[in-house]
């Protein structure tokens, strides 16, 4: 979990969460492992797996090789910040 300023664009490692009860999309499997810097854009609501947890999508703008095919935002508990 990111406790830090949630607005502030950071550099996080996407680590897509894995158990019996996390079923990993193959379009995450594209981002798993990878560093991108992200901005927080809201917190998850309605989302039964992710409710309350804060949202991150990519920054746009950069040079980043953020997949299209990835997801539009991804949960704070699936990131790792990166120095």
């Amino acid at each position: 979990m990111i406790d830090a300023d949630p607005y502030a664009p950071r550099r996080m490692t996407v680590k897509v969460r894995r158990g019996p009860f996390w079923a990993v999309k193959p379009e995450s499997e594209l981002i798993d492992g990878k560093t991108f810097v992200f901005t927080f854009c809201g917190v998850a609501e309605n989302d039964s797996i992710y409710e309350g947890e804060k949202m991150y999508m990519p920054k746009f703008g950069l040079k980043q090789d953020y997949p299209d095919d990835a997801p539009i935002w991804i949960a704070d508990g699936d990131l790792e910040e990166t120095k």
